[in-house]
């Protein structure tokens, strides 16, 4: 056997959604940070997404490289440069890059075992089933494998619709789910945050977890916060040149996430219900429709709106964490959860004067909403600290200790 390196060579394989692969790509700098190497496997359209980061950071002599890897779109019947679920023509067509993920086994073993020097942990998204079989597969190191999952609370959100889309693929593909041999649980969140939806997970799986986030908070530079994802629609500075003209906590933020999206009716909804809070807002929408754009030109909605709110066209199992646990949010009125892939599908609609309540509820100068952004900020304050050496944080030791338990095993 080969005479082991003395820092350890960790390999990603992020899956192809902004909300995995950018806490992904903060995490592979921060490991590098901590002295490890580390490979990145992606597609090329989703390399080229973040490559200016990586790039700066070899430039720094972190040890870090992205290796690409073709998704086999054209047999499962994706059209060319869909490699991303933001990508994808239609909601549906989730369960068709699922069998294309299911695919990259063999090519993704032929990579990894050529690399050097050789890996001595896999970190893979939950929805990379064939991870572990790699990992075992490996014969020099005996690499073991890491299951990593973006909140501790579990498959909430789009990873909840992704495991329902696995489930299918596993009972008519075969295959088993990602976790049940990995040796630890990798979490880009942190401890104080939800410490005991931590332990719990650690129970249910019977795994070590290790909470190493915010990871978010390793950017220090503007640049490499806004070149970790897809492009955005308007320069980052001049959008903090808006929020700068406005009192502070005074915005609300309003976005459905880099997958989501809401059809004309409810989308219009929401934005009256937005301007008629009398509240300034910054609303992220990641994809219209013409219908939408129609409505927008029709009712001059833009121009109504200038000076207070600003549109920028970008990109529910957590409303009870937010709301009930950690007491940081308001209610807007949705009793049945829609996933992504379903929206089309839904016939429920959140009216304007559902969302005007809710936002100067959420804004309102009382004592119940001062005590919620009293809580916001402790919790920032907390995620910054957890990230600190000099804090003494959990996530700064979680990483240690991770790192230390990988280097044992080699």
């Amino acid at each position: 056997m080969a005479s082991q390196p003395t820092n350890p060579h960790f390999v990603l394989f992020p899956l192809m959604a902004q909300g995995h692969m950018i806490p992904m790509v903060d995490m592979a700098r921060l490991l590098t940070e901590r002295g490890s190497m580390v490979t990145i496997v992606a597609s090329p359209v989703n390399a080229n997404r973040f490559r200016s980061v990586i790039d700066r950071a070899i430039e720094v002599k972190l040890k870090i490289q992205i290796l690409e890897l073709q998704l086999p779109l054209a047999e499962v019947g994706l059209p060319e440069g869909c490699e991303n679920f933001d990508l994808l023509p239609t909601p549906e067509h989730a369960f068709n890059m699922v069998l294309a993920i299911n695919m990259l086994e063999e090519p993704a073993e032929k990579m990894v075992r050529v690399l050097c020097p050789s890996p001595s942990c896999i970190i893979s998204d939950s929805a990379f089933p064939w991870s572990n079989d790699i990992a075992k597969r490996l014969e020099d190191p005996v690499s073991k494998s890491w299951q990593v999952i973006d909140s501790v609370k579990g498959m909430t959100g789009f990873a909840a619709n992704m495991e329902d889309i696995m489930l299918w693929v596993r009972k008519n593909m075969g295959g088993k789910p990602p976790d049940k041999e990995a040796i630890g649980i990798v979490v880009n969140s942190f401890e104080e945050l939800e410490p005991k939806y931590v332990e719990e997970l650690a129970m249910a799986k019977d795994k070590k977890v290790w909470c190493i986030g915010p990871v978010s908070l390793f950017n220090k530079s503007f640049q490499d916060r806004a070149e970790r994802g897809n492009k955005g629609a308007i320069n980052g500075h001049d959008c903090l040149k808006w929020l700068d003209l406005r009192e502070s906590g005074s915005v609300i933020y309003v976005c459905l996430g880099s997958l989501s999206y809401a059809l004309t009716e409810q989308a219009s909804e929401l934005g009256l219900g937005l301007e008629s809070s009398n509240i300034p807002f910054l609303w992220f929408i990641r994809q219209t429709s013409e219908e939408f754009e129609a409505w927008l030109s029709k009712e001059g909605y833009e121009e109504r709106i200038k000076g207070r709110g600003l549109m920028i066209r970008e990109q529910f199992q957590n409303e009870r964490f937010i709301i009930d646990v950690l007491k940081i949010g308001v209610k807007i009125g949705v009793e049945i959860p829609v996933m992504f892939t379903k929206v089309d599908g839904s016939k429920e609609i959140i009216k304007r004067d559902g969302v005007k309540e809710a936002v100067q509820a959420l804004m309102k100068n009382d004592k119940e909403g001062e005590a919620r952004r009293k809580r916001c900020r402790e919790l920032g304050v907390k995620a910054k600290r957890a990230m600190e050496e000099a804090e003494g944080g959990s996530s700064y030791r979680n990483i240690t200790s991770m790192i230390q338990a990988v280097m044992m095993r080699v």
